[in-house]
């Protein structure tokens, strides 16, 4: 049987609701999702494992989402 791997995103949102959002909808339709609130929970994931998609909000308190995406 050839499985075929799921893909892993990383959603980063401050905004509670929609990061919850997110993390279910994509859950759903089968990706393996984790969910953080800022930019150093994400560095932090980012360095301990691998994702193949980030989805970034571009506006958040202390590092928006394009210095985000640089430092990772």
């Amino acid at each position: 049987m050839n499985e075929k791997k799921k893909r892993r995103i990383l959603v980063v949102d401050d905004d509670p609701s929609l990061l919850e959002t997110l993390v279910d909808v994509l859950g759903e339709i089968g990706y393996e999702v984790d969910g953080v609130s800022g930019p150093e929970d994400a560095i932090r994931r980012c360095e301990e494992s691998g994702y193949d998609i980030i989805i970034l909000d571009i506006r958040m308190p202390g590092m928006n989402g394009v210095e985000l995406s640089k430092r990772i």
